[in-house]
């Protein structure tokens, strides 16, 4: 299900890329790297 997430915010933001105020697009990027840091730490 974490891998889901991270996928469809992925696609969220290609899709929306251009398209967001700058603190959005950072918001996105930003819960994007955490996601990716606890799925992979949750993995190990």
């Amino acid at each position: 299900a974490a891998k889901q997430t991270i996928d469809i915010l992925c696609m969220l933001q290609e899709k929306t890329r251009g398209n967001l105020t700058d603190q959005e697009a950072r918001l996105l990027k930003d819960m994007l790297f955490e996601l990716r840091m606890k799925y992979v730490q949750k993995a190990k």
